[in-house]
């Protein structure tokens, strides 16, 4: 329990998916911040079964308006429908 007698909830992971996503496009795609972007989707995607399949139940945060390129390059402004699927 916390100080004001909360429970902690060790099952629940938050995912910031802007984060997880850019960090994915630079480091494992090796993209740079022209061109297509940082974002990759495909990271976010990866992310979340992995939380997925150890049990934990994800919310996943991300700006509202939001856009972002998809693999085959055109821009996207929601959530890829697979992703919202595995999240709580």
């Amino acid at each position: 329990h916390d100080r004001q007698g909360r429970p902690f909830d060790l099952k629940r992971v938050v995912v910031n998916f802007a984060n997880v996503g850019s960090t994915y496009g630079e480091r494992v795609l090796a993209r740079g911040k022209c061109g297509r972007g940082l974002f990759s989707y495909e990271g976010v995607r990866r992310c979340v079964q992995h939380l997925a399949s150890k049990g934990y139940a994800v919310v996943g945060v991300i700006y509202e308006n939001f856009k972002a390129t998809d693999e085959q390059g055109l821009e996207v402004s929601s959530v890829p429908e697979d992703i919202v699927r595995m999240c709580e």
